[in-house]
């Protein structure tokens, strides 16, 4: 019977925060922007002169008038320098930041963003990834509409491509959850993290902030760990819609999944006390439903009623997620909920684990 009971109290949890995660749903369109404010996009490259191949065309081709490109070439070995150079003489607006490879004792992408941030000549930043392509020609216009103010944070959506195969689900199963989280937390007024893949702020509120200083020697964070401080100090938006968001090429392998949520997860614990509360009970209530329904079936107690629970907690969570994952465009993954869900529980304990016992790997 007590296990009974805790199940349905953790379901009772669960269903709270997910009703708050679907809150960002009701946020209306993001503005039309009266005029277009000139935007310097940020992007910080290592070896990745395919993916810049794909993706400069396509920020070249946005139908913004006033705007910059920005890469820093973060010590490449490959040919990015060359195609940087290359492209330069067919766009005039891309600038390119060389960071030699004897320069990078950082070790550090903070370390390549402020040098990026530092070359910017116009106040709004728009940033994404190499490995990112923007969804639409729109994607300029809508992430920077909301950005009237001076100081100002806007948060946006980037995907995973859709590919075969269980790892893959997961990964995009990941991002959605972690997207409805600080999306759905920003719109209830709790702004606590952004991704760098899709993401906006003013240059002036870097350097009120003092840019990266306070988390340099944490191997990732550029984005959450900013976020997480500055969020307090502005005005935080929230554009989802589908031509505002970016799509990522996903990891292939386990072991380079693991490595990228091994680095990832370190930021947590830096994050502001109440934001490593709210998020530490969300992740608590979800182990403890778990836990004590599958614990609760082994010893029968009482069955008819705990598969009830269940059942009706599911339920309940795929008509509330349902919203958000349509916004997002995974709406074929909430009929697995139960399965990811579990699965990635699992797999985040497998990375604190492994977190434990040695160091994350750097940025490369």
């Amino acid at each position: 019977m007590l296990l009974f009971f805790l199940t349905g109290a953790f379901a009772f949890i669960n269903l709270l925060f997910f009703y708050r995660f679907y809150g960002f749903t009701q946020a209306p369109i993001g503005p039309e922007s009266l005029q277009n404010y000139p935007v310097s996009v940020l992007i910080c490259a290592k070896n990745q002169a395919d993916n810049l191949g794909r993706l400069l065309p396509l920020i070249s081709a946005q139908r913004y008038s006033n705007f910059e490109i920005i890469v820093v070439n973060d010590g490449s070995t490959d040919h990015t320098q060359d195609l940087l150079e290359a492209y330069a003489l067919t766009d005039k607006r891309l600038e390119i930041v060389t960071i030699k490879p004897n320069e990078t004792f950082w070790g550090n992408k903070k370390y390549a963003l402020t040098l990026g941030i530092k070359k910017a000549q116009y106040q709004r930043l728009l940033f994404t990834d190499a490995d990112c392509i923007p969804c639409s020609d729109q994607w300029m216009k809508r992430m920077t509409a909301p950005m009237t103010d001076k100081n100002a944070i806007v948060l946006g959506y980037s995907g995973y491509e859709k590919k075969p195969g269980l790892l893959n689900a997961l990964i995009r199963y990941e991002t959605v959850m972690t997207a409805c989280q600080y999306l759905g937390h920003a719109w209830a007024k709790m702004p606590y993290m952004g991704v760098g893949r899709n993401l906006a702020y003013t240059k002036p509120l870097f350097f009120e902030q003092k840019g990266f200083v306070s988390h340099m020697d944490i191997p990732s964070g550029d984005d959450d760990l900013f976020v997480n401080k500055a969020a307090a100090t502005c005005k935080t938006y929230i554009v989802f819609e589908p031509s505002a968001q970016t799509q990522s090429i996903p990891k292939t392998t386990w072991a380079s999944f693991i490595r990228q949520k091994r680095r990832h997860i370190t930021t947590a614990h830096h994050y502001q006390w109440h934001h490593q509360l709210v998020l530490g009970f969300y992740a608590l209530s979800l182990i403890g439903f778990w836990s004590s329904a599958v614990l609760g079936l082994i010893v029968h107690t009482p069955l008819n009623f705990l598969l009830t629970i269940v059942i009706l907690r599911i339920g309940l969570q795929q008509a509330l997620l349902a919203p958000c994952f349509r916004a997002l465009k995974e709406r074929s993954m909430v009929w697995l909920l139960f399965i990811f869900e579990p699965l990635l529980l699992c797999f985040q304990l497998i990375v604190f684990i492994l977190n434990l016992f040695s160091k994350p790997p750097r940025w490369k």
